[in-house]
């Protein structure tokens, strides 16, 4: 790995390692500190003597670059359908420079984590965060693992396991449940997938901050399981008309 910048530039390293192999090591990768007077995430790209050096703001932001780079050339193409890969066998001669007045590029919704994502593992958020990277995107939203912290904190206000599985809602309809609108809905919700989405959302967290990502997780949303608002009578608690 021929990086300036070996430690910080690893998570972005990997990532373009991922996309075109062994190629990966003829990019050489470095992060420049943003200034007072420059705040701004940015990005230079130039290829000189088969080697492609790359500066950037941030570990997304150099992957951002690495992909103008490629796609430019015509060498690559990323998308949700698959990846269209051509190498040349030397780089092209190259010099760009970008930037963005956006501080923050958002991705995802409460809504996404409802369709395919339930059934997602490891190994197919790995491929979303990359894409991600790829694309600019710092502000992601992350969703997944939410129910065992509902269920380890109603569990300390008294609420039983049965009464959480009368509580959640199947994986599908979540979402939904999230924000207030249903419970129960296609349940009852497993333990194992609670369990494997718990460990998903580490690793995903701890890869989108690798990337300089600021992942964006749920807070509590106000909505309580019904056995609690039958446990805790004098709490203040309405109920929302039929949806």
């Amino acid at each position: 790995m021929s990086c300036k910048n070996t430690e910080e530039t690893k998570s972005s390293f990997a990532v373009i390692e991922k996309l075109i192999g062994n190629r990966a090591n003829e990019f050489e990768l470095s992060i420049i500190e943003k200034t007072q007077s420059n705040n701004e995430d940015w990005f230079e790209v130039k290829t000189a003597d088969n080697k492609v050096t790359i500066k950037g703001t941030s570990n997304t932001t150099i992957c951002y670059a690495a992909y103008s780079f490629l796609k430019d050339i015509g060498a690559v193409l990323v998308s949700w359908e698959g990846n269209r890969i051509d190498l040349p066998k030397t780089w092209y001669t190259y010099s760009k420079k970008g930037t963005t007045p956006f501080k923050y590029r958002e991705y995802l919704n409460a809504c996404v984590f409802g369709y395919t994502t339930p059934w997602w593992d490891w190994e197919r958020w790995s491929k979303e965060i990359d894409w991600m990277a790829l694309h600019g995107i710092n502000l992601p939203t992350a969703l997944e693992g939410q129910e065992i912290v509902w269920q380890q904190l109603w569990k300390e206000y008294g609420v039983s396991d049965g009464e959480l599985q009368e509580h959640f809602a199947g994986p599908a309809f979540l979402p939904w449940q999230r924000m207030g609108n249903i419970n129960s809905h296609e349940g009852v919700l497993p333990q194992e997938w609670i369990n494997k989405k718990s460990d998903i959302q580490k690793k995903i967290l701890q890869k989108m901050r690798a990337l300089d990502m600021h992942p964006v997780v749920p807070a509590f949303s106000g909505y309580v399981p019904k056995a609690f608002a039958e446990q805790h009578l004098d709490s203040k608690i309405s109920e929302l008309s039929a949806w």
